[in-house]
């Protein structure tokens, strides 16, 4: 409860509202671009046509969502690098666990009001289990094209959701673990910024590269269409996060 309510807080400031203000102009956006688009090919679309255009964006995703994480995350490793705090954890490790413990509920509710948000814009858009026509358009706009040929749109929506997750703890722990052994902040701030233009290289330049692009884990249909699965950009995610824990246990 302590947690949650110092999210409540920290997200009830006007940079929040802004947030707010922003996403919900963006899905609406979104919505008519969707409706516009079935109207033109004569498709019926459903709630996922609109959830994937917007969740599995990976412009919106490294261009609004990756540098206000960023912020975040040094904010969080700010708050939480105290002595009151070292005392009570006994130990690094016990600091990286705690520090990731809140950015995953952070995580969770940044998540949550973005789908919360989708799914108040599509108030009226017919809802289904299953892919729509719309779905299955070969057009630049439709992110849903590869993944309607197989499964279910709910496991997709599950993936895409796991995606983010991992990609925004991932940045959380890489900016942690360096401040852990080399605690200066203009340090961790620089690497903040290493980190965004190094995504946005990795996502402009290695295009014909799938493995070093980083559209295709962040967004699940670039996943399925170059890499050919849902699951290895998981498998990368934890990967690396084990191994971020392990070089943040070797700080004693």
């Amino acid at each position: 409860m302590k947690y949650l309510k110092q999210i409540i807080d920290y997200l009830s400031n006007t940079r929040w509202i802004i947030f707010i203000i922003f996403v919900l102009f963006y899905s609406l956006y979104i919505k008519n671009q969707v409706v516009d688009s079935a109207i033109e090919y004569n498709a019926n679309y459903n709630v996922w046509d609109i959830f994937f255009t917007f969740l599995s964006d990976p412009f919106f995703i490294i261009y609004f969502i990756l540098p206000i994480w960023i912020v975040i995350s040094i904010k969080l490793i700010n708050d939480s690098w105290n002595e009151n705090i070292f005392i009570r954890l006994s130990s690094y490790r016990r600091w990286l666990r705690y520090g990731l413990t809140q950015t995953f509920l952070y995580a969770i509710i940044l998540q949550g009001l973005i789908i919360v948000i989708i799914l108040g814009m599509s108030f009226g858009v017919p809802f289904s289990i299953e892919w729509s026509k719309y779905s299955s358009l070969d057009i630049l706009s439709n992110m849903s094209y590869n993944l309607s040929e197989t499964n279910t749109p709910v496991l997709y929506a599950i993936a895409q959701i796991i995606y983010l997750l991992f990609f925004l703890l991932d940045v959380y722990l890489i900016l942690a673990v360096l401040f852990l052994f080399i605690p200066k902040y203009k340090v961790v701030y620089s690497l903040g910024v290493f980190i965004f233009i190094g995504i946005i290289i990795s996502f402009k330049i290695f295009t014909n590269i799938p493995y070093l692009n980083i559209a295709n884990y962040i967004s699940v249909s670039y996943a399925y269409t170059w890499l050919f699965s849902y699951i290895y950009p998981i498998v990368t995610y934890i990967t690396l996060m084990i191994i971020l824990l392990l070089v943040g246990k070797l700080k004693k």
